[in-house]
């Protein structure tokens, strides 16, 4: 296989940087909240000869699925940082590299023993090495051929083929996610006492007329999730130029692709399946799209950029009863200003379910900042995540007046990691199809 055209990024050591900061993510999950107990080093051997002795055995899905997920990336990236540019014959790094992971994933484990509360398992180590075998095969089915797509994507040089590529991949991963986790059932039975219950809305906006301020919330976080597809709608040569064809063949999408979605939570036990949700998440497709013309006026698209910050202000003060006495001021003691400390206190499915959804709030708001004062330069760029950062600091601060909301240092360090990311990938996704001078011009 001929080597790959030496552009700027990702070259191996953007790999290497990004392998090095997901172990070191990786470390501080495992041993946060960093409560150091020493032990004897024969107490040591004891209790790591009982963690070895266990039998591997699924005892809680969501930790088995939370620790291969957290290790695929890093078989990922270990082999592309190690293969990059280079043929199929330096496949053969997969063995050392999978060894290697495995090893990790033990000295992990290991050092666990000095960290209570944290247990160490061997399920654990069994469940991380298989990600991390995961990563490695991702990599050698698929690693080069993605690797030469974002090089042609940050060079600018995307065609229209791989946006469709990267549209259809956007709405597998929706459709997901959308019925994340997969707790479903086929029983007739089932499904009526779910209809029963309300959890089966076939009739548009009756749920709004009981909990209005309910549906609204779930509209806005529904269009986090759906106005992204509508901004990529907005990338391919086919609708690129916009008209009235393109805005019903995008509300055709939209529609038919929120309509599966709400199919398919039909059948999960945990979520509630609303036609309310095929009409909003369907038009948020084509506001998406609309906002993305290179034909809009960059006072429409900060207008959207503006929205979309009302409706963060919506879902992180909700329900707006703000309380300014002792007590509220007192619950400054209880942050916890170590990071991930308080995404520990619940299941890792639950947090993760939140968590994704901030990202994709604030990837959005970072790609709408990026669409309204477009950025050139680095200084633009920091200038757009200090604006995003400030927003995050102020929202979380607001919380210390919500009695129903706690304030949380991690979901500023993800909010504004999510809206920087939102900014540079927007802002290369603009460039692609765009001449030269177009994107030098002043």
């Amino acid at each position: 296989m001929q080597s790959l055209s030496p552009l700027k990024a990702p070259a191996a050591r953007h790999y290497a940087w990004l392998t090095a900061a997901f172990a070191a993510f990786a470390l501080y999950g495992s041993l946060v909240p960093f409560e150091f107990r020493p032990l004897p080093w024969a107490e040591t051997q004891k209790r790591w000869a009982e963690v070895c002795a266990q039998p591997v055995r699924v005892e809680s899905r969501s930790d088995w699925a939370a620790n291969i997920l957290l290790f695929v990336p890093l078989g990922f990236l270990g082999m592309a940082a190690l293969c990059s540019d280079r043929g199929r014959a330096a496949d053969w790094w997969a063995v050392p590299t999978a060894a290697a992971w495995a090893c990790f994933s033990a000295f992990l484990e290991f050092s666990q023993l000095y960290f209570p509360p944290r247990d160490s398992s061997i399920n654990d180590i069994a469940a991380e090495s298989l990600g991390a075998a995961v990563g490695i095969a991702v990599w050698i089915a698929a690693g080069r051929p993605l690797t030469r797509r974002a090089r042609e994507a940050w060079a600018g040089t995307e065609t229209g083929g791989t946006a469709l590529r990267l549209l259809s991949g956007y709405v597998v991963l929706l459709l997901v996610v959308q019925v994340f986790p997969p707790n479903l059932t086929i029983s007739p039975v089932e499904l009526y006492h779910r209809y029963k219950a309300g959890l089966v809305r076939p009739v548009p906006f009756a749920f709004w007329a009981v909990d209005p301020r309910a549906g609204a919330k779930k509209m806005v976080e529904g269009a986090a999730w759906f106005l992204p597809l509508g901004l990529l709608a907005s990338r391919l040569p086919r609708w690129r130029s916009g008209g009235g064809r393109s805005a019903l063949e995008v509300l055709a999408l939209g529609t038919f692709t929120a309509a599966s979605a709400e199919f398919l939570r039909l059948f999960v036990v945990t979520h509630s399946c609303d036609a309310s949700d095929v009409a909003t998440n369907g038009l948020a497709v084509v506001g998406g799209w609309f906002a993305g013309l290179d034909a809009r006026k960059s006072a429409f698209q900060r207008l959207a950029a503006g929205a979309w910050v009302i409706g963060l202000v919506y879902l992180n003060w909700l329900p707006f009863d703000f309380r300014f006495d002792g007590a509220s001021w007192a619950r400054w003691r209880e942050i916890s200003w170590l990071p991930f400390v308080d995404y520990l206190q619940a299941s890792y499915l639950e947090e993760a379910q939140g968590a994704a959804d901030k990202v994709m709030q604030f990837l959005l708001l970072g790609a709408l900042l990026a669409l309204a004062f477009r950025p050139r330069l680095a200084s633009g760029w920091s200038a757009l995540l200090a604006s995003a950062c400030l927003l995050a600091v102020l929202f979380e601060a607001g919380q210390l007046f919500l009695p129903t909301r706690y304030t949380s240092v991690t979901d500023v360090l993800v909010e504004t990691t999510s809206a920087g990311l939102g900014v540079i990938v927007w802002s290369r996704i603009q460039r692609w199809g765009v001449s030269p001078a177009a994107l030098n011009s002043p």
